[in-house]
């Protein structure tokens, strides 16, 4: 059952925005953002303990920045002067 299917595309969409300014989101801020989602829709309910891995399959395009490391985002951005 999926928890945040009204508002999963808000969570992919800033999952985006935070890796293309050069700091991809952590697992720990992911899960985070979604449990805040849930409680303001008044799901108290923990999250499982695959809910991130599930979330990822959902949405491939999230998978690339969620995995890759926060140095290589940033050193992606760096550009040679």
């Amino acid at each position: 059952m999926q928890r945040l299917t009204n508002v999963q595309e808000w969570l992919v969409n800033k999952i985006k925005e935070m890796d293309e300014r050069g700091y991809p989101a952590s697992h720990a801020r992911v899960r985070a953002m979604a449990k805040d989602i849930c409680v303001a829709n008044g799901d108290t309910a923990p999250l499982g303990r695959k809910w991130l891995e599930q979330f990822k399959q959902r949405n491939p395009d999230v998978r690339s920045a969620l995995t890759r490391g926060v140095k290589a985002a940033r050193f992606k951005r760096i550009r040679p002067v």
